[in-house]
Parts: structure tokens; sequence; C-alpha cells
């Protein structure tokens, strides 16, 4: 009899512990990244802002939908993985119905990247084997000169997507000409989270960046250089004052802050 009671109280308790496991909300969160744009295998995660670690859920989405069950009711916040960028969605998600339904737009732009800069350009597809420009961090920042003032550095261009280029092709000329400690130099060397493959901007590629300071952040109110050369004495720049753009003299001494593609 004793034997039969223990059992009955041992089914009981994981009754009680199965009926409580269904207690949650059912939330389904429609994403949105911009028309067009599938965000199918994205990591989402929600977290309750009472830092209770049991009250953090991820999930995968399946197209633009993803669905989360028994989630604990409270205030969350909504962070989205998709193609290597980090976005911050909604930070304050009422989860208090049993079925929870929000649609959430998240945007590439202002996800933190790869190697732990900021996304400031998405060209919308991989073309050419990228996608994305991500600005490097603050504190990497520096002041250098251009070089190879009074020497032509053939063949740099203007235009978004050319400042890589653009950049091997400054490094192998000062390479040449004996000098070190340049801007494009110093862009190259940089490891940063471990990846070696920054650049400095080109011309273009650097007002994008303006156009984004806000959100990149970090940027002195004084003039940056770009990748892009304007003649044999001078080289593209542009002022983070004003956004004017215009070229000085190669052995002047500006800011710089780099840039990789993926």
């Amino acid at each position: 009899m004793k034997t039969k009671a223990f059992f009955l109280v041992i089914f009981i308790a994981v009754l009680l512990v199965v009926m409580g496991c269904g207690s949650g909300s059912r939330v389904t969160i429609n994403l949105s990244a911009g028309e067009g744009v599938n965000l199918n295998g994205a990591l989402v995660r929600l977290t309750n802002h009472d830092g209770n670690e049991l009250h953090v859920y991820e999930q995968v989405a399946r197209g633009n939908i993803v669905n989360f069950r028994n989630v604990a009711q409270g205030t969350y916040s909504l962070r989205v993985t998709h193609l290597g960028i980090t976005m911050t969605g909604s930070n304050n998600l009422q989860i208090m119905a049993k079925e929870f339904l929000s649609s959430e737009t998240v945007s590439y732009i202002g996800g933190l990247g790869p190697a732990g800069g900021i996304v400031f350009y998405d060209k919308g597809n991989n073309n050419d084997g990228w996608r994305f420009l991500e600005a490097a961090p603050a504190d990497s920042e520096f002041n250098a000169q251009w070089g190879a003032f009074r020497h032509d550095v053939a063949g740099t261009q203007l235009g978004i997507g050319t400042g890589r280029r653009n950049t091997e092709l400054i490094v192998a000329r000062l390479g040449q000409l004996g000098e070190t400690g340049r801007a494009a130099q110093l862009c190259v060397s940089l490891n940063i989270n471990g990846f070696n493959d920054w650049f400095l901007p080109s011309r273009d590629e650097l007002n994008q960046m303006f156009q984004r300071r806000a959100i990149i952040g970090g940027f002195s109110n004084y003039w940056y250089w770009s990748s892009s050369q304007s003649n044999t004495n001078s080289a593209w720049n542009q002022n983070f004052l004003n956004g004017n753009q215009n070229y000085f003299n190669k052995s002047q001494s500006g800011r710089v802050r780099a840039v990789r593609a993926f």
C-alpha cells in the first residue's frame, strides 16, 4: 500500500511539472529587414528584462517568421543575427497574453558586424564576393600621411567598391618608394577581433561613412583620408564636420578610419 501511494505521489508530481511547462505564451514574430530581404535562417533571441537566464529564448527563423513556445510573460528585448550581422529590434516587447503576435523591422545598417564594427552600407547582393561595408571601431582611428607625395599611384578610383583595390595599389607603390607608416599601410596592418582585411575607404565609401556617422559613432570634427588619389600631389578627403569633400597635399597628416567588405 505504501508503494502504491509512493508511485501515486511521483505520478502527480510529474504531471504537475508537465502541466507547468505549457503555461507560457506562444509568440510569433514576423521579421522584416527591408523590401524583398529574406531572413530565413536568422537566429532570433528574446531576452527577458528580469535577467533570469531561464527566460532567454532562441529560435531560427523560417522565411521571415519565427515561433517561440512557452515564453514566460514579461518585457523582452529582441536581437536578430543574420549573415554575420547582429541587429537590435524592439527593446520593449510586452508579452502578457497566451498568443502574442508582433511584426518587427530590423536593419543591417547600424548592426554590429563580424569584426565588432558597425555596418554602414548594404549593396543588396553578393556580387564581387561582398555585400556589406563595416567601419572599424572608433578606438582604432589614427592620424597618418597619405604618402607618395609627388608620385603617381595609377589606377585608384572614386566609387563604392573600389577602396580595397585602391589600398592594394597604394601599398604596392609605397613599397616601391620605401615609405612606411602611411594611411593605407596602417589600415592593412590592423587586426581587430581576428579580422585583418581592413582597407582605406574610397572617396564615395568615405562619403557613405559620413552619411551614417551618427550610427557608426566616434568621429572627430576633422577631415579624413580616402584611398582615392586626385593627382600626384594630393588625394581626396572629407570633412566630418560639414561633409565637404576636397583634396589635400599627400604629405599632410589626416584622420583615418579603416573599413572592410564582406
